[in-house]
């Protein structure tokens, strides 16, 4: 079963829906839940994201980039409540930022499109530096609008190979419209063009 606070990128009945009817069983549920947690935490882990829903603001503190001129790491799914403060050493975030004035967030058209914003840029300044600790404090709806929907697919995918791995000793097996997956502890390749293009780029 999945731990508390695990994000499913999945549902058991999503999976279901795509494997051969054949290969179904109640008694299944289990393991199948047990392969969408593992597949969410695997795609977690090569995107270098988390792709949650936020329900209410957070704070998240950020070291900035070596020109101090950037800020990543991070995904907004809105503009909602958003704060910028910095941290002039003292360790008390005591400056807001002024929007438009002192930063932008990138890409510019990101809410238009349904994606994240995921990049602070400083406008007519530099960020503090604090010796490399976090000077940077951004509060906002961290996270995603919705899970993409590459990322559900990819994960409905990577939980049917998984799932299914121990009933295949040759290495192959087909799963509906899943095709022919080769079962290995690797993502699969589907799954994985699914989800290359949510990478984290590092910038800076």
């Amino acid at each position: 079963q999945k731990e508390e606070g695990m994000t499913q990128y999945c549902s058991v009945t999503d999976v279901k829906n795509s494997v051969d009817v054949a290969y179904v069983d109640a008694l299944d549920d289990d393991e199948i839940d047990n392969a969408v947690s593992a597949a969410s935490a695997q795609i977690e882990q090569y995107c270098n994201r988390v792709f949650t829903v936020p329900s209410t603001e957070t704070d998240r503190d950020f070291v900035p980039s070596e020109d101090l001129k950037v800020v990543s790491g991070f995904d907004l799914a809105n503009t909602t409540n958003l704060v910028v403060k910095t941290d002039d050493g003292t360790g008390s975030f005591g400056t807001t930022l002024t929007t438009i004035t002192d930063y932008q967030f990138e890409p510019t058209n990101a809410i238009v499109e349904s994606k994240p914003l995921s990049l602070l840029r400083r406008v007519g300044g530099s960020f503090p530096w604090n010796g490399g600790r976090p000077s940077v404090r951004i509060t906002g709806q961290h996270g995603f609008a919705a899970i993409p929907s590459g990322i559900k697919r990819a994960c409905v995918i990577q939980s049917i190979h998984l799932w299914k791995s121990p009933d295949a000793p040759l290495g192959y097996k087909g799963f509906g419209d899943a095709g022919v997956v080769r079962l290995r502890d690797s993502l699969h390749p589907t799954a994985l063009e699914l989800i290359r293009p949510f990478q984290r780029v590092s910038f800076g």
